[in-house]
C-alpha cells in the first residue's frame, strides 16, 4: 500500500511540474509592453555654440558630453543686425570647419535696403571669404532663414530674390544653391559658375514696407540622400521638398525651423516655442522638450541641432523673469536631450546664465 501511494505521489509531482514547465514556456515576456528601444550610444562629436563671455561673442566648442569648453577666434559680434550665427560644416577640408555669415556690404538693391551677402570664415579665422555678389540677388535672412551647406559640403543653398532685366519689382523668389570650389591645400575659393534657384517658394509681400520677400520662415534644410528639402513658410506651416522626378512640395506640419536628423529618419522643429520631431512623411509628431514656461520665467527654445548618431538634440534655451510684470533679467543655456525626450542637462551650467550663448551645430 504504502509503494503505491509513493508511485502515486511521484506521478503527482512529475505531472505538476510538467503543467508549470508549460505555462512558464507560454507565458509571454514582459505581456502588453512592447520591447524598450537600445539606447542611443554616449553623446559623441564636437557641439559649436555661440558665447558671450562678457569680453567678445565668439563661437566655442565643447565635447557632446558637454566637456572641454574651448573658445575659438571666431566672432559674430553685435555691430550688424544682420549679421546671422551661421552654421558649421564637417571636416571634409584641411581639418577645418567654415562658418556662414551675412554681412552688409556697400550699395543697395534695386528696392533700396542695403546689400547684403553671405561670407564664410575659416574656424581659425585666418580667412573670410564673400561667396556672393550679386547686386541684383538679394540674399535675404529672416527670422530662422539662415544660409546653409549642402551635405556633401560641396554646394551652399539659401533664401533669395532676384530682379531681372531692370524689374521695378523682383521676379524670380525661392532657394538658392551653388557649387563651392576649394583649392589644393582644401581652402574655401568661393562659388564656382552663377548661383541657380532650386525650388520656387512663391512671395510673400509684407504691406508695411511694401517689399516682397521669397515666402520662407525656415530653412531650408538637406535630407542626407541630397534629393529633399524641407523648410517653413511665412503662415508657419512646414513643407517636405521633392527635388528628384516627379518633383513635388507636400505639407507636414505647422512648425518653423525644421532640421533633418543625419540618419534620415525624423526632422526636428520648433512649434509655440516647444520642440519636437515628426517623420518625413508627416507622421508621428512628438513632443521632446516642453518650453516649461512658469509665472516667474518665460522660456524659448531654438537653434536645435542633432547629434551625428541622430541619438540625441542640442538646444539653446533662453529665460527672462517677469516678475512685476516686466523683463528684467534674462539667463541662458546650452542644453541637451536625448531623441526620445528623457535626459534633459544644460550642458553650460558653469557659465555664467545670464551672459548669452546658443547652440550652433554638432558634428
Amino acid at each position: 500500500m504504502r509503494k503505491k501511494i509513493a508511485i502515486l505521489v511521484c506521478l503527482l509531482v512529475v505531472s505538476l511540474l510538467v503543467a508549470s514547465a508549460v505555462v512558464i514556456a507560454d507565458k509571454p515576456e514582459n505581456p502588453g509592453k512592447p520591447p524598450k528601444p537600445d539606447p542611443p550610444p554616449p553623446p559623441a562629436g564636437t557641439i559649436y555654440f555661440i558665447y558671450d563671455d562678457g569680453i567678445d561673442r565668439m563661437i566655442w566648442t565643447m565635447n557632446g558630453d558637454g566637456s572641454d569648453k574651448t573658445k575659438t577666434p571666431v566672432g559674430f559680434g553685435w555691430d550688424d543686425v544682420y549679421r546671422s550665427w551661421g552654421t558649421a560644416s564637417r571636416l571634409e577640408h584641411g581639418g577645418h570647419h567654415w562658418f556662414i555669415r551675412f554681412e552688409t556690404v556697400g550699395g543697395e538693391y534695386p528696392d533700396g535696403n542695403p546689400r547684403r551677402e553671405i561670407f564664410a570664415v575659416k574656424d581659425d579665422n585666418t580667412m573670410t571669404v564673400q561667396l556672393t555678389s550679386d547686386p541684383n540677388l538679394a540674399s535675404i535672412r529672416l527670422n530662422a532663414v539662415n544660409p546653409t551647406w549642402g551635405i556633401d559640403d560641396n554646394s551652399i543653398s539659401w533664401s533669395a530674390m532676384k530682379w531681372v532685366d531692370g524689374a521695378q519689382y523682383p521676379t524670380d523668389f525661392g532657394i538658392y544653391s551653388a557649387d563651392l570650389e576649394w583649392d589644393y591645400n582644401g581652402d574655401l575659393v568661393g562659388l564656382v559658375g552663377i548661383p541657380s534657384r532650386i525650388w520656387d517658394t512663391g512671395s510673400w509681400h509684407n504691406e508695411n514696407t511694401d517689399r516682397y520677400l521669397p515666402d520662407m520662415k525656415g530653412g531650408p534644410d538637406w535630407a542626407p540622400d541630397g534629393t529633399k528639402i524641407v523648410y517653413t513658410k511665412f503662415n508657419g506651416d512646414m513643407y517636405l521638398v521633392e527635388l528628384s522626378a516627379p518633383q513635388g512640395e507636400n505639407f507636414l506640419v505647422h512648425g518653423w525651423s525644421p532640421k533633418w536628423s543625419p540618419n534620415g529618419e525624423k526632422i526636428a522643429y520648433l512649434s509655440d516655442q516647444d520642440l519636437w520631431t515628426i517623420h518625413p512623411d508627416g507622421s508621428d509628431p512628438q513632443l521632446i522638450v516642453d518650453d516649461g514656461d512658469s509665472k516667474k520665467w518665460d522660456n524659448n527654445i531654438d537653434d536645435q541641432r542633432w547629434s551625428p548618431c541622430s541619438g540625441y538634440l542640442t538646444y539653446g534655451l533662453s529665460s527672462y523673469s517677469v516678475r512685476g510684470g516686466s523683463t528684467n533679467y534674462w539667463k541662458f543655456q546650452v542644453c541637451r536631450v536625448n531623441v526620445d525626450g528623457s535626459g534633459q542637462a544644460s550642458l553650460t551650467n558653469e557659465l555664467p546664465a545670464e551672459n548669452y550663448k546658443t547652440s550652433v551645430d554638432w558634428r
